[in-house]
């Protein structure tokens, strides 16, 4: 599918968070589950979630490659079965599939022996919201039914672009995470590349993810008090080569390593000709080109 085709979605904040990084209730505690949001208090937001599917698919940790509940309360796998039941029914699999990315995620035998010589293809998905509006609701259900288990912390309310309540697909439901899948990413809110190693069997993936400008890069920030503002950012990863990241904020592109934030002339340098994701303007115009 064209990347044009994606959902978009406005995402605000305000100076309440203590983290550097926002993300929706999907990627809590859940490791096989990334949420992103890129925004700024200009542009709207691409949501993208990639997904594995428990029915079928082989564990991933953020460390090992194996499925691990980060906080190892057991919700993670609990709240990923009530997730895929509701939102993605396995009849609508095929359906999916002509519509997703797919990663091809090899099953591990020791967690199931049972699946071990079986020809089917275990597949990580990246969700196209846009296109799945019958599924809007069952999504918000969802997250109202993993909010009553008491697993999320924080103020909930809606993120509208219009800052209305609308259509369920142009805002999803936030909360305040105390804790999240990219706590790992930033720890003592630094860049600590290392400790994130998703490992997709030789495959290119990016992570696209979103946090507070201010308490990444207090720096840049001296002289905007705009608390709203979130950085826009990619994170690459490439087997072999390691990791990178840029950021997009002001109207300027920065490159990311552990040491330094440097300033990015051409932007279409940041990623290669296979990249999944675009960022875009408020016209639409690509940012960047994938």
């Amino acid at each position: 599918m064209a990347v044009e085709e994606v959902g978009f979605f406005k995402l605000s904040t305000n100076n309440h968070y203590p983290q550097p990084h926002i993300f929706t209730c999907l990627a809590h505690a859940i490791p096989d589950v990334c949420a992103s949001f890129q925004s700024d208090k200009q542009y709207t937001a691409l949501f993208k979630t990639l997904l594995q599917r428990e029915n079928g698919g082989g564990e991933i940790n953020i460390s090992t490659g194996e499925y691990s509940d980060l906080n190892q309360d057991g919700d993670g796998p609990e709240f990923l079965n009530l997730f895929l039941e509701q939102y993605l029914p396995k009849e609508k699999e095929d359906e999916l599939a002509s519509v997703c990315t797919n990663f091809i995620v090899p099953p591990n035998p020791e967690l199931h022996p049972d699946r071990k010589g079986s020809s089917r293809p275990e597949k990580l998905f990246s969700l196209d919201l846009s296109i799945q509006k019958d599924k809007a609701q069952t999504l918000e259900t969802c997250v109202n039914k993993w909010r009553e288990t008491e697993l999320l912390e924080g103020n909930n309310s809606y993120m509208y672009s219009n800052g209305e309540r609308g259509d369920a697909l142009k805002g999803v439901k936030m909360t305040k995470l105390g804790k999240s899948l990219f706590s790992c990413l930033f720890r003592r809110y630094n860049f600590d590349f290392e400790t994130f190693q998703l490992k997709y069997d030789g495959t290119h993936v990016k992570f696209p993810f979103s946090f507070l400008a201010q308490d990444v890069f207090p720096d840049l920030c001296a002289e905007d008090q705009d608390t709203t503002l979130n950085l826009v950012a990619i994170l690459t990863y490439r087997p072999g080569k390691g990791y990178g990241c840029a950021v997009y904020w002001h109207g300027d592109w920065w490159k990311i390593d552990k040491s330094n934030t440097v300033k990015v002339e051409n932007a279409e340098t940041l990623v290669s000709s296979d990249a999944y994701m675009l960022f875009y303007s408020p016209d639409r115009t690509p940012l960047i080109k994938g």
